[in-house]
């Protein structure tokens, strides 16, 4: 069984990957939940809520719920993550090691 990435824990490829398709899906205007990170990535709702509680927390995202669209959105629009702009998964190493 895979562990929980914990604030205090280094984030893995998967879960950048994550992270980079939820801020990209926010960005577009598309409220994503939870479900959509369960169905695109095949993970569990823990593990979906714990992506957002990453962006939130460790990356210091102005991530918010929206009861009405019921999804995610960034509370201030001009929010630039820093780690997130190369856009791909594959650089989450150099954005984990800016923290």
């Amino acid at each position: 069984m895979a562990t929980e990435t914990h604030q205090d824990e280094p984030a893995t490829q998967g879960q950048w990957a994550r992270v980079l398709w939820l801020d990209r899906e926010i960005r577009e205007g598309r409220y994503p939940a939870v479900e959509g990170l369960q169905e695109e990535f095949g993970i569990g709702r823990r593990h979906a809520f714990n992506t957002v509680a990453f962006l939130r927390h460790s990356l210091g995202a102005p991530v918010a719920y929206s009861k009405k669209r019921g999804g995610y959105y960034y509370e201030d629009p001009t929010y630039a993550c820093r780690r997130c702009s190369c856009k791909k998964a594959s650089c989450w190493r150099c954005c984990w090691r800016s923290r």
